[in-house]
């Protein structure tokens, strides 16, 4: 079964998300260097840290991981995660709603809280 989203007018399609971004996909990318991995196996991995490989001082990738400040980067974030990301998306996965409702119960919910 194949969920979609609908954001911003745009589809993703979920079991797309979950291929590129399985762990399978992300070494295929190290292997040719095309990224610096965001899976904590492979970025742990030996193809990634490999001496003979780039980048050099790979390891350096991996320590940094712990100071590191992903988007959405605003005050209010962790609140909206919590409170409205975590329990609509909990409603996706158990099947009680679907991924068009919870689009827009997240969109509702959040963009005030965002907003400031």
């Amino acid at each position: 079964m194949v969920v979609r989203l609908a954001l911003d007018h745009r589809v993703c399609d979920l079991d797309a998300l979950k291929s590129i971004t399985s762990a399978e996909a992300q070494l295929e990318e190290v292997a040719v260097g095309a990224t610096t991995p965001a899976r904590v196996s492979a970025i742990n991995s030996p193809q990634f840290l490999d001496p003979n490989k780039s980048p050099v001082n790979a390891k350096a990738f991996v320590q940094a991981q712990e100071y590191v400040v992903r988007d959405p980067v605003n005050v209010r974030w962790p609140e909206v995660f919590q409170r409205v990301v975590i329990t609509n998306m909990d409603q996706l996965w158990s099947g009680a709603q679907s991924a068009e409702a919870v689009a827009a119960a997240i969109k509702s919910a959040a963009d005030p809280l965002l907003a400031g």
